[in-house]
């Protein structure tokens, strides 16, 4: 398995159309930077002390559901569905307008990801 610095191919995001965003690294960035491995949980929940404790205590009652790595058999679960207005999803200026510009780079993923995959 290859793990890369999601820094390396990722910039910071410019329009934020007003929603605040938090700088919070990725679930899987404390193991690039040693401070967890993939059979641990995450070392850094965020929220009050109370909040903190009652997410610890799940992550540790439910330690075989919450885990960093993907289980042979899939979840057992429905698919989920959603119902769009397309009428209003057509309005909406944020739907019209064009996508947000990605590097040269991450075009060369999203066109190859196998080639990607393979180089790396």
């Amino acid at each position: 398995m290859v793990v890369v610095d999601s820094k390396k191919y990722l910039y910071p995001i410019e329009a934020t159309d007003g929603i605040e965003l938090k700088d919070v690294e990725a679930p899987w960035q404390s193991v690039l930077n040693g401070e967890a491995t993939l059979d641990s949980p995450p070392p850094k929940v965020h929220g009050s002390t109370e909040e903190r404790q009652i997410c610890l205590a799940l992550n540790a009652e439910f330690a075989d559901i919450f885990n960093l790595t993907v289980q042979k058999e899939p979840a057992r679960v429905d698919p989920y569905e959603i119902d769009v207005d397309i009428d209003k999803w057509d309005s909406s200026r944020v739907n019209r307008s064009a996508a947000r510009p990605i590097s040269q780079a991450v075009q060369e993923v999203v066109r190859d990801p196998d080639g990607f995959v393979a180089r790396a």
